[in-house]
C-alpha cells in the first residue's frame, strides 16, 4: 500500500533516502532528526507532512513514529504514513461554498 501511495514499485522505499519522501515547511526532510523536529515529539510523535511521489508531485500526509526498543537488538522506529488527500480536497471544497 506504501509503494502505491508513493507512486514506487516493489522495494523502492526500502532504503530510500528521507529527503526523496518528505517536505516539511517547503524543505525536504533530510533525515531522522530532522523528521522529528518537524513532528515535533521526538520518537513518539505525530505531525502533518508533505509526502513525495516518485513522479515528484507532493501530497499530504498525516505521519506518526514511535521508537520499539528491542531486546538484544537495536531500536526500530515505526512510521505510520496516511495519505490525507481526499480530506483536504473536501475540507477545501467545503471551505469555498
Amino acid at each position: 500500500a506504501a509503494e502505491a501511495m508513493f507512486g514506487r514499485n516493489g522495494g523502492a522505499l526500502e532504503g530510500a533516502p528521507m529527503s526523496t519522501l518528505f517536505v516539511f515547511d517547503g524543505v525536504p526532510v533530510a533525515d531522522w532528526m530532522a523528521l522529528e523536529t518537524a513532528l515535533r515529539g521526538g520518537h513518539d510523535g505525530s505531525g502533518r507532512l508533505q509526502a513525495i511521489r516518485e513522479d515528484g508531485t507532493t501530497f499530504p500526509v498525516d505521519v506518526s513514529t514511535t521508537l520499539l526498543d528491542r531486546k538484544g537488538g537495536s531500536n526500530v522506529t515505526l512510521m505510520l504514513v496516511r495519505d490525507m488527500s481526499e480530506v483536504h480536497g473536501l475540507r477545501e471544497l467545503a471551505e469555498s461554498r
